[in-house]
């Protein structure tokens, strides 16, 4: 079994709002997208620096976590118990898989200031959101709602009053597994990667 990258760059087009990908362990199928193109790239490894995460417990599928890492990898053995470390959170549900990661951060304040943004779209630090989303976060359950919640934190114009502008850092949100909901038109500094496993 070995993991394969697919760079997709997203391009934000206002006529087609979505792209919708459906994916299996052998073939990935992009629909309604006029602007792919096949993937200049197939790489089977990279090093993740400054991560931010979600999670997805699988005894317990309606749990998320969403945390930060400079080795996404080496955090998941800690959380799962593999080796010492990880939060106390995730401690009682594991074993957890990676729904996605997102990069490009460039320094761990960056991140961290994402990460908490992440975790709490509706704060008082809320800025910048775009009228696309409800502010009902509650709408969605489990993993889904931390998947909803990390679109509305990629098109926040500044995550935190003291963070620099969103637009400054080109973020990379990788999947590894099919996001449970459609992604939306992203800023243009947003690409897309999608990771699965080959059998």
């Amino acid at each position: 079994m070995s993991d394969i990258v697919f760079d997709i760059e997203h391009v934000a087009n206002q006529n087609s709002p979505h792209f919708i990908f459906n994916i299996n362990p052998q073939i990935l199928i992009v629909q309604n997208a006029s602007h792919f193109e096949p993937p200049s790239q197939i790489t089977s490894h990279f090093e993740p620096r400054h991560s931010t995460y979600l999670l997805q417990s699988i005894s317990y599928p309606n749990s998320f976590y969403i945390g930060y890492s400079v080795d996404i990898y080496h955090r998941l053995r800690q959380h799962n118990g593999e080796i010492v470390g990880g939060a106390k959170k995730t401690r009682y549900k594991r074993p957890w898989q990676i729904i996605c990661h997102i990069s490009g951060f460039g320094d761990k304040v960056s991140a961290l200031q994402f990460e908490w943004k992440w975790q709490h779209p509706t704060g008082k630090r809320r800025k910048g959101r775009k009228k696309y989303y409800s502010s009902n976060t509650h709408h969605y359950k489990g993993v889904r709602r931390g998947i909803f919640n990390l679109y509305q934190t990629l098109n926040m114009k500044q995550w935190t009053p003291n963070a620099r502008p969103a637009t400054n850092y080109n973020l990379t949100v990788h999947w590894h597994i099919l996001p449970a909901l459609d992604v939306p038109v992203l800023p243009k500094n947003i690409a897309i990667k999608y990771i699965y496993s080959k059998n």
